[in-house]
């Protein structure tokens, strides 16, 4: 991440004015109580707990960010003061610019099942991607797919149907057993060799839509999926049936309790199990679409 002007330039004496004057920037000589002033780079302090540093670049004239859980709100709130006192805005990436909405993480969301808006049976055993998107026609396009007809929730999914849901809470979701036909090379002849094209395949899409997710969950079957990428990366990957067992990268923190669980249970800790869905307004009194391939 980097912090650069919109005029073009942080000049070396505005980056010094504002790391003596702004509350989350400590340099780096009084952090470390040493005689000699230091002012190329400055730690990031917020409520007395250090989380990196902010370099000033003398070559480029912007700010590089070395600071960890950069992701978190109070981090990036002072992230924002730091960027609004120098002038300045805050890009994930060389043309891209922070967009808390999309980058920040999503709360939990916290389902209240007192009340079903609808019913549905077909969600039991299915494949879903969860996209960290509301654009809908977005997720189409890069998944070259189009929408035929809207539908209810409550309509069963049918054979090789695919569904697109409404956004909630910052998630679109698609639904139908026929979901890995979008991605996987037909030539292919083991279970290994799909899940890793799966893999590589989320990673790409992760670099669009920054988090990208894959299900699947048969408990008829013993068959079990959960994957998940962000900003390009796999975060992580797992996939068991009762003869194969496919795992990629280490087990998040957030579900490590629980691995390994039904898809449905990681579902509910990384965005919306889709069997709560029918405990969703949202769902209930907005249209679905059927989606057929372009």
């Amino acid at each position: 991440m980097r912090i650069i002007s919109r005029l073009g330039q942080i000049e070396k004496e505005k980056w010094i004015q504002i790391v003596k004057s702004n509350e989350y920037l400590i340099p780096l000589h009084i952090y470390y109580k040493s005689d000699t002033e230091v002012y190329d780079s400055a730690v990031l302090q917020i409520d007395k707990i250090p989380y990196g540093r902010i370099l000033w670049n003398e070559e480029t004239k912007f700010c590089d960010v070395d600071v960890e859980k950069k992701y978190l709100s109070k981090v990036y709130k002072a992230l924002l003061s730091i960027g609004n006192d120098l002038g300045a805005d805050l890009f994930i990436s060389k043309n891209e610019k922070f967009d808390h909405s999309k980058h920040l993480p999503i709360s939990k969301i916290e389902i209240e099942r007192g009340k079903k808006y609808f019913e549905n049976h077909g969600l039991d055993y299915i494949r879903w991607m969860a996209f960290r998107e509301v654009d809908r026609m977005a997720i189409l396009k890069a998944l070259k797919l189009e929408e035929s007809k809207e539908v209810n929730l409550k309509h069963r999914i049918i054979g090789n149907e695919l569904l697109i849901t409404p956004a909630v809470s910052g998630w679109t979701f698609i639904i139908g057993d026929n979901l890995p036909n979008i991605f996987l090379n037909k030539n292919v002849s083991s279970s290994k060799e799909d899940l890793t094209n799966l893999s590589k395949y989320l990673q790409k899409l992760s670099k669009k839509f920054i988090e990208v997710q894959y299900f699947e969950h048969d408990g008829k079957s013993n068959i079990t999926g959960y994957f998940k990428a962000n900003n390009g990366k796999l975060v992580f990957g797992y996939w068991k049936s009762e003869t194969e067992e496919f795992t990629k990268g280490k087990v998040p923190k957030e579900i490590k309790v629980h691995h390994p669980t039904s898809a449905h249970d990681v579902a509910a800790i990384w965005s919306i199990d889709p069997l709560d869905f029918i405990y969703l307004k949202e769902m209930s009194n907005q249209k679905s679409r059927v989606l057929t391939y372009l």
